[in-house]
């Protein structure tokens, strides 16, 4: 028999805490950006069949919160509760508009970690680096 996860999630947006200026933290996501902004964003722990975590996947929406379209790497970084980073990962945000806000969820919205450590991951940060 495959492998059923159980998918918990956790939904970010009722306590936002900010830290500093540019960056803001959603429970166990922070984001270290000033071009844009959580419109949407969430931690999800897949959970196997056997009750272990064995992926974490973090999820948002951006607003742009600049004046002029923008590009940026997106760097998430995935650390345990004693601050070890676990895994990095990266994508490509392209031509978001000024003041513009993503309403759909796509992969391009979404990054994973499956490897040995995934059940000690405790909070993501994501950075966004304007190129």
């Amino acid at each position: 028999m495959s492998a059923i996860s159980i998918v918990v999630i956790i939904i970010i947006l009722s306590s936002q805490i900010e830290t500093d200026i540019s960056a803001i933290r959603y429970e166990n996501v922070i984001l270290d950006s000033d071009i844009v902004e959580f419109a949407n964003v969430s931690l999800e722990k897949h959970i196997n069949e056997s009750g272990f975590v064995d992926k974490v996947t973090v999820k948002w929406l951006f607003h742009n919160i600049d004046d002029r379209t923008i590009n940026a790497t997106i760097v998430a970084e995935f650390y345990d509760k004693n601050d070890a980073l676990l895994y990095t990962a990266h994508k490509q945000l392209l031509l978001l508009p000024p003041d513009y806000t993503e309403k759909l969820l796509l992969p391009a919205n979404m990054i994973s970690y499956n490897g040995e450590n995934a059940s000690k991951v405790e909070y993501v940060i994501i950075s966004t680096i304007e190129f």
